[in-house]
């Protein structure tokens, strides 16, 4: 990549490339590996140097960038790529398309079976590609890193150029996750985030934690030195990063032995904090499904705030445990449905960010979610403003059973956030595997981002 005549040349077969002509798909040659998507390629250079390049359909030109990566799937992503599991149908090989069929019923079935063999056969080839790039990481690098569930690869850029990262992400794996994401923490951003990480490393932990905005204190250092590798997010952090500055804050976080995503989430939020306590937080970390993950119950306690926003005659009980949530929420939902949303001011919905069909329906209006929200029994009514931000829509789902589904906007393209029938009861695998399906489907049928 940097031979600049190869890399002209490059751009030049680049710009006489359409995005059908690239080949989907992970493939290893020549010491690099090569991730091909709908509309753009990247180009990733192995340990030591890990380097990363990406092309587009739509600049024509490499940009530099950092790629996701999973050293225990293993896996390598091109950053802002939909991660699905279907292939678009021009990338189908003549061998693979569906044979004419006399039913609809059958024809369906063998396009299935067609897209699960490549798909299949696809995710071996990117899994065993992958693994050929990461046979260069040191194995002790890979077990270190693989405890994080996010930007792997920015803690192998600072473990691969940085001396003295080890010894910072053994004793505070928090302080060492932020350092390699220094820009995100320290404003204004430098220049050279690596040298900037590389002259940090020898100082003391505490003035670390001061550069990145944190308190300069060892009390800090000690709180951060709480959170364990696979609860360290770059939102996580900074939440907490504004609630240490109360201190009241940190003097109940200095109590608490354990910092999982749960407890971080309920306790840096300080309209959240002032509703809970200690034992309802301890019994959400312990409803978690791991110390990385955040409880589903942490999503209810939300829904029960914007709903008492939307109600303001509303009780608001402090939280002592999960089954009075639970019966709190319920109630508020009734009610929300019984007597509807009266402050809406006038909510605009941005057009559905994935084309709906017949059984798969977007809700395009606040009264379309009322009118979902009683049929189902549940607190869809008081998602408005969020889907009117753009993060997050919501469909009626008609088959293969009725449901409610909300998509989210997350770093590998839109998600299922939450399925569930009426009065939010768990949906079956089969409606499941169907909406993963269709989501999977319109994503690859997304525009490229960037």
């Amino acid at each position: 990549m940097h031979d600049v005549p190869r890399r002209e040349r490059l751009r030049r077969t680049m710009q006489k490339t359409t995005p059908k002509e690239f080949r989907w798909g992970t493939h290893f040659k020549n010491g690099k590996l090569y991730v091909f998507d709908k509309t753009s390629v990247l180009v990733a250079r192995p340990w030591p140097e890990l380097r990363a390049w990406r092309l587009t359909a739509r600049r024509r030109m490499w940009r530099p960038v950092r790629p996701e990566i999973n050293v225990s799937t293993p896996a390598v992503y091109s950053q802002g790529t939909p991660r699905c599991a279907y292939p678009p149908s021009e990338c189908l090989g003549e061998d693979l398309l569906p044979p004419p069929a006399a039913t609809h019923a059958c024809e369906a079935s063998r396009e299935d079976k067609g897209m699960v063999a490549w798909a299949e056969r696809r995710m071996e080839a990117n899994r065993l590609a992958c693994e050929e790039f990461f046979v260069p990481m040191p194995e002790p690098v890979r077990q270190r890193i693989a405890q994080f569930t996010t930007r792997q690869w920015h803690l192998a850029v600072l473990l691969a150029r940085c001396p003295g990262a080890e010894d910072l992400l053994h004793s505070t794996p928090a302080l060492a996750f932020a350092l390699a994401s220094n820009w995100v923490f320290h404003r204004p951003a430098v220049q050279r985030p690596v040298r900037a990480a590389r002259s940090w490393l020898r100082r003391p932990q505490r003035e670390i934690a001061g550069w990145l905005s944190f308190p300069a204190t060892e009390a800090s250092v000690r709180l951060l030195r709480k959170i364990p590798p696979a609860a360290c997010h770059v939102t996580s952090l900074l939440y907490l990063r504004t609630a240490l500055r109360d201190p009241d804050t940190r003097e109940r976080l200095s109590h608490t032995r354990q910092l999982d995503a749960t407890t971080l989430r309920l306790l840096s939020d300080e309209s959240v904090r002032r509703r809970v306590s200690s034992g309802f937080v301890t019994a959400l970390s312990a409803a978690a499904p791991g110390v990385g993950m955040i409880s589903q119950h942490v999503r209810t306690l939300r829904d029960c705030l914007e709903m008492e926003a939307l109600l303001p005659t509303a009780n608001v009980p402090r939280f002592t445990s999960i089954g009075q949530l639970v019966r709190h929420h319920d109630g508020l939902a009734e009610r929300l449905n019984r007597e509807g949303v009266l402050r809406w001011d006038n909510l605009q919905f941005p057009p559905p960010p994935l084309p709906g069909t017949d059984e798969i329906v977007p809700l395009l209006s606040p009264d379309a979610l009322l009118t979902e929200g009683r049929e189902q029994a549940n607190c869809v009514a008081s998602y408005g403003r969020r889907v009117a931000r753009g993060g997050q829509f919501i469909y009626r789902v008609l088959a293969p059973e009725r449901a409610t589904l909300l998509v989210v906007r997350g770093p590998d393209g839109w998600q299922v956030g939450e399925l569930a029938g009426p009065g939010n009861k768990p949906v079956t695998s089969v409606t499941r595997r169907a909406i993963e399906r269709w989501l999977a489907g319109r994503c690859l049928e997304e525009v490229d981002p960037f």
